[in-house]
């Protein structure tokens, strides 16, 4: 609880545009989900995915992101519906191909976006993710010269 109450200030931080404030609380968020109980995976990833976010888009460490969002989709296994929806793991997965595009790894954010689409597809309430999704596949083709990949991806 402690973790995700931290990181829950962490984000609001973040969207505040208060880097500085959510850097200070760095020390303390990992030192409270180093705490989590073993098999505690929900909330591994979590932490795992939101301590991304911070070192994405305050420290500007893409690497970094990239493999902290890694090891929480290595995670995602072991998680079911009950555990975390679909659509949640689809997010992380969403989450890990941006990292990956930003280091220019496109081919790589492709295979893991197509991972992501197999989660939503068929989701009553996955239009969102599916859509974030195609977007990221698009950016990605893009990025790699592969213009009319970009566009298909978006049909």
């Amino acid at each position: 609880v402690h973790a995700a109450a931290i990181g829950n200030l962490v984000l609001l931080q973040i969207l505040g545009g208060h880097c500085d404030d959510a850097s200070a609380l760095a020390a303390e968020w990992d030192a409270a989900a180093a705490r989590l109980p073993r098999g505690a995976t929900r909330p591994r990833v979590v932490y795992l995915t939101g301590r991304a976010r911070l070192v994405s888009r305050c420290l500007a460490d893409p690497a970094r992101a990239e493999a902290l969002t890694r090891e929480a989709v290595a995670l995602l296994p072991a998680l079911t519906d009950p555990d975390m929806s679909r659509l949640d793991r689809a997010s992380v997965i969403a989450q890990h191909a941006g990292h990956l595009g930003d280091l220019g790894r496109h081919a790589e954010a492709g295979t893991v976006l197509a991972d992501g689409l197999r989660l939503v597809e068929g989701h009553a309430d996955g239009d969102s993710v599916r859509l974030s999704i195609l977007r990221l596949q698009a950016n990605s083709a893009a990025a790699s010269g592969d213009f009319a990949g970009a566009a298909l991806a978006l049909e």
